[in-house]
């Protein structure tokens, strides 16, 4: 009898390491690599994933998610600048409440369509290595919270 108990104690905690195991996976959690569906997931000042839904910005009938009142503001500030981004793919700017959205490594990135989402899933490194900011881009603003 104690035998069969330790098998299914056994059975019941090898199911429970799996559904931690399997925790970032479940639709809507913030992935470190994959496409993003839920892109309230996503602030759109520092294209990083968040663990909740984003406080929401209104700009040319679109709608933008970002982290903290902070970054609100900042948006706020300037809402031409924050609401587009370059396309790693392409080059070509693209609209983050628009853009699908594909995290590699906790950070989001924006295409224009498909077929350049695809190929960078493909080969991220590639992308990113060619789209290096030049010394005088600013780099996008990094905090915790």
């Amino acid at each position: 009898m104690k035998r069969l108990n330790r098998v299914w104690l056994s059975i019941g905690l090898l199911g429970l390491l799996a559904a931690a195991t399997n925790a970032e996976s479940v639709p809507g959690a913030p992935m470190s690599t994959g496409r993003v569906e839920d892109r309230r997931l996503v602030c759109m000042i520092d294209d990083n994933l968040q663990k909740t839904p984003g406080l929401e910005y209104a700009y040319q009938g679109k709608t933008y998610y970002l982290c903290c009142a902070g970054c609100l503001k900042r948006f706020a500030s300037d809402p031409e600048r924050f609401s587009h981004t370059m396309d790693p793919v392409s080059g070509q700017p693209v609209d983050k409440a628009q853009a699908l959205i594909y995290s590699y490594d906790g950070h989001a990135y924006f295409f224009a369509n498909e077929a350049h989402l695809g190929a960078f899933a493909k080969e991220p490194a590639q992308f990113l290595q060619q789209a290096q900011p030049s010394s005088g881009d600013e780099a996008p603003v990094q905090h915790r919270h």
